[in-house]
């Protein structure tokens, strides 16, 4: 970060997670002020001890929206590291998980008035690759792949979650005085990796499709979210998009299940 702008203050969500938890420890590294969302804060580890991190503890879906935009009161940003547990009570549990977290981070942004006199709020989301750019704007898929996504889709509720709040982000592109920006990174399939950053591949559309999918290592996923929230010109680049992240160079890892 340059000049005098302080470290940014971001509100994490699903931040006990893997993913999270690495995005919390990069924006740590970066000097950023971190609400932690955690129904326990020893799901945190060590990470709910570091002086620069807020411990929240409870379900963000049981707060009331009075709660909600406390806690997003006073951030620059807002990082969505929720995903579903691929269990039978995990994956019908909350069923519109990641699109609740959108709907909610966004009325906060309105009820505060970001884009009044202030910067609006800058949102990221972790999604997935199996989820197309709303309006048709990625690669046409092969009709097998189409078929296999529709299954899924109508099988799967996180799945179908992931693309509902894709769209929901979507209606809002062109909306004038937003109060909130956003960006979408849809990684691959995800694997564990060392504590190295490596060299990754960003891109606005697909870059593969199902039966060709590539690896992408959840400490690089975390890098490019961490750089989104504190970057300028890594915000300005992708903001209000969807990039898919892949590995450039192809490790060869177990794929975590």
């Amino acid at each position: 970060m340059s000049g005098s702008m302080p470290p940014p203050t971001v509100l994490v969500l699903g931040s006990t997670g893997s993913n999270g938890k690495l995005v919390v420890e990069g924006l740590l590294q970066r000097g950023c002020e971190v609400r932690c969302v955690a129904r326990s804060a020893s799901s945190l580890g060590s990470l709910a001890a570091h002086e620069r991190v807020t411990v929240i503890e409870g379900s963000f879906l049981a707060m009331s929206p009075a709660v909600f935009r406390g806690h997003v009161d006073g951030c620059d940003a807002v990082v969505s590291c929720l995903g579903h547990n691929l269990t039978l009570r995990g994956m019908f549990r909350d069923p519109a998980l990641c699109t609740e977290a959108c709907r909610m981070v966004c009325d906060a942004a309105e009820h505060l008035k970001y884009s009044e006199g202030h910067r609006p709020l800058k949102f990221v989301l972790h999604s997935s690759a199996g989820c197309d750019r709303p309006g048709g704007a990625d690669p046409r898929r092969g009709r097998l792949e189409r078929f296999v996504l529709w299954l899924i889709r109508n099988l799967v509720p996180p799945h179908r979650d992931n693309e509902t709040a894709l769209a929901f982000l979507g209606t809002r592109a062109q909306k004038k005085g937003d109060p909130v920006e956003w960006c979408v990174v849809r990684p691959d399939d995800l694997v564990h990796s060392d504590d190295r950053v490596s060299e990754y591949t960003l891109s606005p559309t697909l870059l593969n499709g199902l039966f060709d999918a590539k690896v992408t290592t959840r400490r690089n996923v975390a890098d490019f979210m961490c750089r989104l929230v504190t970057d300028p010109t890594c915000w300005s680049q992708w903001r209000q998009t969807f990039p898919m992240i892949v590995d450039t160079h192809q490790p060869q890892a177990k794929k975590q299940r």
